[in-house]
């Protein structure tokens, strides 16, 4: 392949040398098609328009109900009890994440509540 070649065919991150060889099937090509063939589908029938869910013009909350097994609420309070915590950050904002006090609030609130 020269030079020229493939330097056209080249994806960005994708190195194209001597011995690769890039291929193009219906294996490759599908995953893409079958997206782009959603997304189509989803914009023709509004679905992604302007009042879809990532366009919502409408902020209300909507109240619903959940409720879990017994068992998995049983197994989240036992990892939370088993939580191994990290030592105090040494900064006095959230530039190196969640403030450890903050987590602990909300691992509390999760255990007790």
């Amino acid at each position: 392949m020269s030079k020229s070649a493939r330097k056209r065919n080249k994806l960005p991150g994708i190195p194209v040398g001597k011995a690769e060889k890039r291929t193009t099937n219906r294996l490759t090509v599908m995953p893409h098609a079958k997206l782009s063939a959603a997304a189509g589908l989803l914009l023709a029938a509004g679905t992604l328009g302007e009042n879809s869910a990532f366009g919502q013009k409408d902020e209300g909350v909507a109240a619903f109900t959940y409720h879990a097994p017994q068992s998995t609420l049983d197994d989240l309070k036992l990892r939370l009890a088993q939580t191994r915590w990290p030592e105090r950050e040494t900064a006095n904002d959230w530039s190196e994440g969640v403030p450890l006090e903050k987590m602990h609030a909300l691992v509390d609130y999760w255990q007790t509540g």
